[in-house]
């Protein structure tokens, strides 16, 4: 959206003694302020700071740096903002408190929303601003470790300053069993045996069918056993894992759509910002498309850009520009936290242990014998209650290490052993 749609929300906003910046964002309005700078020519072959100078705003569109005041007033303005992310980057989560510190600074009615937390979990949130609870009782009561499963490290500066400043925090996200349903019936079938708040969302542009495509490729679900990708053409698999991503966006989009509506009807006009996956956010194609379709345009697309995205990418020839402007992170491989070890299985709370949902072919799991409806009774020798209690002791297995567990299937107890891999398995596995 133009600076000149966005400055007659943020007069009344924002505090008297901003005027004067209200001014020159006027003024800029009419033509570009004289400090922005071009940015390298979209080689591409270049990538991350190659065109996005590390620390520094720019415009995909038009591949002008912006100056982080400009970005900040216009975010602090909006209705909606919505940050993207790769859950394992520590820069963009350092990045998130950052922008989110300065926007909260320009328009203290400010509410988070989140992708990391199922509505129903919202209770805890809310205990948790309040400070009715320790870090962990957060992460227990909001089953952090069952849904979500990043280290809670990269988030909890982010939570801690919604505490500081009593900011609400608000759920976005549905329940695993949701996903699952649609994901193997699709949502026209699914939607007669799941209950849902949301409507059925709106067709995906071209454009995303196009990334969808390339996503579907990269899993087990769109490859054959030769690893040769898969046709999407009149592909049934390939259908519903559309409507899982529609059905994610959508999702979001009405939560958003939902908590300004019940703000509104309280006289206020609050800012949300919302901390989602690159995959939901960027080129607005996703939770942004949803959103119009709500009648909500008044949103800021914001996306961090690291040394693994191609400099072509920020407006790829014939699509819209990756974000409402980027910013540059470090990124590299050493951003990334070193993976924790997998069992392979989909889990949920079980009468007596935990559930398996489903195995993942080939992973440790499936090699170990567990099967779908198994319930995994005990792990290292202890009794299991809930699935964060196995995903814990899971993750706390070192490479080449071998987990006993008993597992309940029908009237019978079996015992087995999970072996996880050495690093040079997985480095053999790799090439």
């Amino acid at each position: 959206m133009p600076f000149s749609r966005l400055v007659p929300r943020l007069a009344p906003r924002l505090a008297p003694s901003l005027a004067p910046i209200i001014l020159i964002v006027l003024s800029a309005c009419a033509t570009p302020p004289v400090a922005t700078t071009l940015a390298p020519v979209l080689d591409p072959d270049k990538r991350g700071r190659e065109c996005v100078a590390v620390g520094s705003w720019m415009n995909p569109q038009t591949r002008r740096t912006m100056p982080n005041e400009d970005v900040i007033n216009r975010a602090a303005a909006a209705q909606v903002v919505l940050m993207g992310e790769t859950h394992v980057m520590k820069d963009h989560h350092r990045w998130h408190l950052q922008t989110v510190a300065q926007i909260y600074l320009k328009n203290p009615d400010m509410v988070l929303g989140l992708e990391a937390f199922p509505r129903r979990v919202q209770g805890a949130l809310d205990r948790w601003v309040a400070g009715e609870l320790t870090e962990q009782e957060f992460l227990d009561q909001s089953e952090w470790q069952t849904v979500w499963r990043y280290d809670p490290d990269l988030y909890m500066p982010l939570f801690q300053f919604a505490r500081m400043n009593a900011i609400p925090m608000v759920a976005l996200n549905v329940d695993r069993q949701i996903i699952s349903q649609i994901s193997e019936l699709g949502w026209d079938a699914a939607q007669k045996s799941i209950s849902v708040d949301f409507t059925k969302g709106k067709a995906p542009d071209a454009g995303y069918i196009e990334i969808l495509k390339n996503v579907f490729g990269q899993h087990d679900n769109g490859r054959k056993k030769s690893a040769e990708p898969l046709s999407t053409e009149n592909n049934s698999d390939f259908a519903r894992f559309v409507d899982v991503q529609v059905t994610w966006d959508r999702a979001f989009a009405h939560a958003i759509a939902n908590t300004l509506s019940q703000h509104q009807g309280k006289g206020r006009e609050p800012v949300m910002v919302n901390i989602i996956g690159r995959g939901h956010t960027d080129y607005g194609f996703g939770v942004s498309h949803q959103l119009e379709d709500l009648g909500m345009d008044d949103t800021v697309l914001l996306s961090p850009w690291d040394d693994f995205r191609k400099c072509a990418d920020l407006m790829p020839e014939g699509q819209p520009p990756v974000a409402d402007a980027v910013f540059g992170t470090l990124g590299g491989m050493e951003q990334i936290d070193p993976p924790k070890a997998k069992l392979g299985v989909y889990i949920e709370q079980g009468d007596g242990g935990v559930r398996v949902m489903d195995v993942v072919k080939e992973s440790v799991a499936a090699k170990a014998g567990i099967r779908k409806d198994d319930m995994v009774i005990e792990a290292a020798g202890k009794t299991l209650t809930m699935p964060g209690e196995l995903i814990n002791i899971v993750q706390q297995m070192p490479p080449g290490a071998w987990l006993p567990l008993k597992v309940r299937r029908g009237s019978e107890t079996i015992e087995m052993v999970a072996r996880f891999a050495h690093k040079q398995d997985k480095h053999k596995a790799s090439q």
